[in-house]
This record gives C-alpha cells, structure tokens and sequence, in this order.
C-alpha cells in the first residue's frame, strides 16, 4: 500500500510541475535509422560541405533573422512536404539544437515506420533538401538549390535579411601597394580618414 501510494504521488508531482513526456517525444528516432529519407553518411559529408562553402553565417536578431551566404539566393520561402512536418527544435543534453519531425503516411515507399526522427544539421530531408541550420521554432534548407524554411503551424512567419559576400578574394603582391591606397593615391585614405573624425 506504501509503494501504491508513493507511485501516486509521484505521478501527481510529475502533472503537477509538467514533467509528462508528449506521446511522440517517447517515440523519437535518431534519423539515421531512415536514410532513405534523411541520407547516410556520405550524404551528410556532401551536404556539409556545400553548406560551408554558400552559407557563412546564420545569426537571429531581434526582429530578423541574418543570413550571410555567397549564392544567388533569395528569401527563405514556406516549405510543406506531404507526409512529413516539423514538430519543434528543442536542445539535447549538451545543448545542441535538434528538429524533430513526424513522418506521416504516405512514405511508404522510402521503408519508413511513421513517428517521430531527430534530425540535425547537414541531414536531408527527401532527395532535394537538405539543412542549412536549426533555429527556434525554424529549420532553415536548401531546397532545389533555394531557400527555404520548416516551421510548427502555429509559429510567427519569420522575416530573414540576406548579405551576399564573395567567396573569393583578389590577391595583393608583397611589397605593392593595397587596394584602398590604388583607389586614393598620395595618402587620400589617411586624409580621408581624418576628416570624418572631425566631422564627427
């Protein structure tokens, strides 16, 4: 009777401070266990390394969200897949953000069991996208070589400012002189310089 009282209590103290697992939450799966929807690690790999070399920054501020790539990109636009969506991103235990995503019917071809998979950065999501970066209530992908963004239907539309910068540089020889003093012979930067300082 001592333990069947002791269960209750503790069950009530778990209600009560909102310590109940969502049904899905005890479902998850780590995404490697479908690769025919989320890659393998050679996709990943590719994946990663393409992220590198277009995507350069992914910062939230307070009322955008930065992103600093080296692509013709345009804005992220809405992305809904049939038979899967976006449940929430949320951290592990050592505080990297995961998404997780609920495969519904309608998979069957890739051999997936429906329920919930945890999916990270550089995963794929179906043969064309893949992710760019996990933010709160947001996954950022590529989608078709465009932008594009997964979010819980109840989430706030985000608005995203994008700078392009080059992925290349041109190079100065030693002992010539740098791009700025070619644009203002005769010490014009240092001048330059000088006079906004007064006119501040």
């Amino acid at each position: 009777m001592r333990n069947g009282t002791r269960a209750l209590a503790l069950v009530t103290m778990c209600l009560t401070l909102g310590w109940v697992v969502p049904p899905l939450a005890r479902a998850v799966s780590p995404a490697e266990s479908c690769p025919a929807v989320f890659g393998n690690p050679q996709q990943r790999l590719a994946n990663r390394a393409h992220r590198l070399q277009v995507l350069h920054r992914v910062r939230e501020l307070t009322n955008s969200i930065l992103l600093v790539h080296s692509d013709d990109f345009a804005r992220p636009v809405p992305l809904v897949f049939q038979g899967l969506e976006l449940v929430e991103v949320r951290p592990d235990g050592l505080g990297e953000l995961h998404a997780v995503v609920r495969l519904g019917p309608g998979l069957e071809e890739f051999g997936c069991p429906e329920g919930g998979y945890l999916v990270r950065v550089d995963d794929s999501l179906g043969p064309e996208t893949s992710v760019l970066a996990l933010l709160d209530d947001l996954v950022l992908v590529e989608h078709a070589g465009e932008l594009a963004y997964l979010a819980p239907q109840a989430a706030a539309r985000p608005r995203f400012r994008l700078v392009w910068r080059a992925d290349w540089t041109l190079p100065v020889l030693p002992g010539h002189a740098t791009p700025a003093s070619i644009a203002k012979p005769g010490g014009g930067v240092q001048r330059a310089a000088r006079t906004r300082g007064k006119r501040r």
